[in-house]
Order: C-alpha cells, then sequence, then structure tokens
C-alpha cells in the first residue's frame, strides 16, 4: 500500500504559504492604500489651515483699501501698495503675507514686494478697443503687428455681439470655435474671468502666462499713470519716450518705484507738462500724448487685487488666495488657488 500521507502534508504546506503570501500581499497592499488616504486627509488639513490663514488676512486688505477711499490720486508709494507691514502679517498659528511683484522700476536685487496691485495698473479687457490691445500685445508678449492684431481682435470677437469679424483675417468667430476638437461658440459677452482668455484663438497657456499680469476685468478702464509698467502705459497710446520719463520721473531720485520719493501726478493734465519740460517733443508729440491721455488716462483707481498667502513654521506648503476689493470695500471678485 503507498503512503500518500508525505504528498498530503506537502500540499497543505503549499496552500498555507500561498494563504500567507496572498494574506501578505492583500496587508501591504491594504496598508499602502491606507497610508495613501492619511497622506491625503493630511494634506487636506493642511491647505484648509493654511487657506484659512489666508482668508483670515483678507479683512486687513479691506481695512487698507477703505482708507484710501477719499483719495484724489493714487501712487505706487501709497501704503496699500507698498507696505512692509504686510508682510508675514500673524495669524493664529502662521502668518500671512500680501504679496505682488515689484513696481517698475524696482531696484536691481529686489524680487518681491508687499502690498495690493490696483486693476488701473492694467488694461481692462472688456473695455479696451482694437489700439489699446494691439498695442499690449506687441509689448507684453514680443508679437510683431500682424499677430498683434489678430489676438487685439480675437479678443474683441469674443466679446462682441454680433458674429462678424473685427478684421477679415486673424481673429476668430462661432465658425471657427466650431471646427475645434471640442467644439463651442464665441461667448459675445463680457469677459467674467480672466481664464476665459484661453479659450480665445491665438492664447496658449505660454501667451496667457505673459499676458495675464497685465490685464484685468475690473476697474474703470482707465489706466493709471501712476502705477501702470511699460507694456499697459504703451497700451494707453504713448510714445516709447514718453514712456520711459514717465517711469523714470515718478521712480524719484533713488530710481526705485515703490518708495516715499517717488513723484505723484496728481492730475492728468500735469503729466504732458512734466515730460517735456527739457525738450524733445514736437507740438504734434504733445498733442498726441495729450489726446491719449484724456482718452485713456487717470489717477485715479477704483479696484484692487490682493494675493494672501498662507503659512505655517511646521509645513513647507503654501495656500494662496486672491481677492478683488472695490473702491469701499466690497469684494468684486474672489478665488482659491
Amino acid at each position: 500500500m503507498i503512503n500518500r500521507a508525505p504528498a498530503v502534508r506537502a500540499s497543505v504546506l503549499m496552500i498555507a504559504l500561498w494563504s500567507l503570501f496572498i494574506l501578505a500581499s492583500f496587508a501591504v497592499t491594504l496598508g499602502y492604500q491606507v497610508r495613501q488616504k492619511m497622506v491625503l486627509v493630511k494634506r487636506l488639513e493642511s491647505r484648509n489651515t493654511l487657506t484659512s490663514i489666508a482668508e483670515a488676512a483678507i479683512p486687513a486688505a479691506v481695512a487698507e483699501v477703505r482708507k484710501s477711499a477719499g483719495a484724489e490720486c493714487f501712487s505706487l508709494r501709497d501704503s496699500w501698495s507698498s507696505n512692509s507691514a504686510f508682510r508675514d502679517m500673524r495669524i493664529g498659528d502662521g502668518t500671512c503675507s500680501f504679496v505682488r511683484e515689484p513696481a517698475e522700476p524696482a531696484a536691481p536685487d529686489q524680487t518681491e514686494a508687499w502690498g495690493l496691485v490696483d486693476e488701473e495698473s492694467k488694461v481692462n479687457i472688456n473695455t479696451a478697443d482694437m489700439q489699446e490691445l494691439k498695442a499690449l500685445m506687441q509689448a507684453a508678449l514680443g508679437v510683431d503687428e500682424t499677430e498683434a492684431q489678430g489676438l487685439a481682435a480675437s479678443l474683441i470677437d469674443w466679446r462682441d455681439p454680433d458674429s462678424a469679424l473685427s478684421i477679415p483675417l486673424g481673429s476668430a468667430e462661432d465658425s471657427y470655435y466650431r471646427n475645434e476638437k471640442y467644439p463651442y461658440e464665441a461667448k459675445d459677452s463680457a469677459f467674467e474671468v480672466l481664464d476665459e482668455v484661453r479659450l480665445v484663438k491665438g492664447f496658449d497657456a505660454n501667451l496667457f502666462e505673459k499676458l495675464k499680469k497685465h490685464i484685468t476685468i475690473y476697474g474703470s478702464g482707465r489706466i493709471n499713470v501712476n502705477t501702470a509698467g511699460r507694456a499697459v502705459l504703451y497700451a494707453a497710446g504713448l510714445p516709447a519716450i514718453a514712456v520711459e520719463k514717465i517711469i523714470d520721473l515718478r521712480a524719484g531720485k533713488d530710481g526705485v518705484a515703490g518708495t516715499q520719493d517717488d513723484v505723484v501726478f496728481a492730475n492728468i493734465v500735469d503729466i504732458v507738462p512734466a515730460i517735456t519740460k527739457d525738450g524733445g517733443f514736437s507740438p504734434a508729440d504733445v498733442a498726441s500724448m495729450n489726446n491719449a491721455l484724456n482718452a485713456h488716462g487717470t489717477v485715479v483707481s477704483t479696484a484692487f487685487m490682493v494675493t494672501a498667502v498662507g503659512r505655517t513654521e511646521t509645513d513647507r506648503n503654501v495656500a494662496k488666495v486672491s481677492c478683488v476689493i472695490g473702491i469701499n470695500g466690497d469684494i468684486l471678485g474672489y478665488r482659491r488657488h
């Protein structure tokens, strides 16, 4: 009689080993999944904490804007624009900073600044005409005149109520967008968020990234000559020599914008006499600059962007909240990044 006991025991052992292997695999997989979920929960808790810190600082920005409500002119040296008190404000267990890009011209080693940005330092893409948008595209994006005109026309045709092209070639209306991979139509109404620009013909991620700091959908539609950068001043219709003189003059003796020696234009009528007093401009130049400033310029700001960044000492991550505040303190726009 054949003894099958060793074979049976071997089979049982193999089954047991395979069972242990499978159970161990399940345990490892389950442990990994639990760990991943714990990491995700921790990240969500961290983000909520950091976002709460950033949001808690917004009332300070609202209060700062309200302080300026009665001002007759607004400049880069104002406390809403340049204020080190907005750096690392203590909020609960963390800090919050109102961050902005350095104003033009910045100090050679300046890479960051603290304060708010007025929306009149940008071009309003809901109100700007073809010439403004075309000049902005050339100055901000470095494209040639033909491409700049196409991009400007595409923005206008996206927002205008009709389906007719602004220019014969280079722009886009419904027929163009219907032939996209995922078809849609031109909006035929005002931009509601800046990200809509990505839907417009010609504006890929690279161009939009370069352009977005120069454009807005808020404010009066006029350009504050005291605060706008070079690209936006070009968009106002000012010649290059006038733009450089404005930038240099308003920076004051130290050559840095946002300091107390800045020169502030109190009124639009003060600008042309100030930049032409040393000569170099013809009567036609003076007339052209006056026309551009009367059509597009201002020294007043009516809306302000605050970018609040929350952080804690124990977390390498940060949370960012952007908010647009009207001159009377009302919230016009809000975004968690």
